[in-house]
């Protein structure tokens, strides 16, 4: 990268999130290092849209040079237990290539930003077990829960 490079972080529709120059490889990207099976497949843009008609989606993008390099979406849900909305962040990734500019951290503060913003009570995070993102999470949250994958 360049120090002329323009670095932009935005939210965005899906419909402008899946058309983004880049989306494509990024999405391949993220597919190749998810570490289970619940992202064997490609997502669905109508399986997006409809919680975005809902008002329950939220999704940003960073843009270097106009092209895409991550994504976060973020889904707002109520829990009636504690009587509070809770976000959770359903994807976040940024490409390998474009980490060194602290592409995570801005899609990490921009999903903080939007629990505040939508009076969330707090927003969860979750990360492959073991993994590098796991570990960055583990110095900035505090840990809740541990979480457990069953096939069905």
């Amino acid at each position: 990268m360049q120090s002329e490079d323009e670095i932009v972080l935005k939210k965005v529709s899906v419909a402008e999130c899946f058309a983004s120059n880049g989306f494509m490889d990024m999405v391949s990207e993220y597919r190749d290092t998810a570490f289970y099976e619940m992202h064997a497949q490609l997502p669905k843009q109508e399986d997006y849209q409809r919680l975005e008609d809902t008002g329950t989606l939220f999704v940003f993008a960073v843009y270097v040079n106009k092209k895409i390099v991550g994504f976060t979406s973020l889904i707002k849900q109520y829990y009636p237990h504690s009587g509070a909305s809770f976000m959770t962040v359903e994807s976040i990734f940024a490409c390998k290539a474009y980490r060194h500019l602290s592409v995570g951290a801005m899609l990490i503060n921009a999903a903080k930003e939007c629990a505040k913003q939508e009076n969330a009570l707090g927003l969860m995070f979750g990360a492959p077990y073991g993994s590098r993102l796991a570990e960055v999470y583990m110095r900035k949250f505090k840990p809740l829960n541990i979480v457990f994958w069953c096939a069905v």
